[in-house]
C-alpha cells in the first residue's frame, strides 16, 4: 500500500484540492510509461508495474507548476 501512503503524503503537503490533478497527471504519465515499459522489457500485459514513480513525478509537477494541467486541459476544450 505504498502508493496510497504516497498519495496521502502528497495530499497532506499540497492540499486535498491538488489530488485530482496529481491523479490525472500520474495516470497519463503512467499510461505512456507503461506502454514504453511493455515494449522495452518484452513483458506481457499481466506483469506488475510500479505506479509510485509516476505519483512522485505528478507531485513534483503539481508543486512546481500548480495550474499547468488545468490550463492545458481547459485551453484545449475551447
Amino acid at each position: 500500500m505504498g502508493d496510497a501512503k504516497l498519495l496521502a503524503a502528497l495530499g497532506a503537503w499540497l492540499g486535498w484540492h491538488a489530488l485530482p490533478h496529481i491523479l490525472l497527471v500520474a495516470s497519463l504519465t503512467g499510461l505512456v510509461g507503461g506502454f514504453a515499459w511493455l515494449l522495452w522489457s518484452k513483458q506481457n500485459h499481466r506483469s506488475t508495474f510500479p505506479f509510485g514513480h509516476f505519483l512522485a513525478i505528478a507531485g513534483i509537477i503539481e508543486l512546481l507548476w500548480p495550474q499547468t494541467p488545468q490550463n492545458f486541459l481547459l485551453s484545449n476544450l475551447a
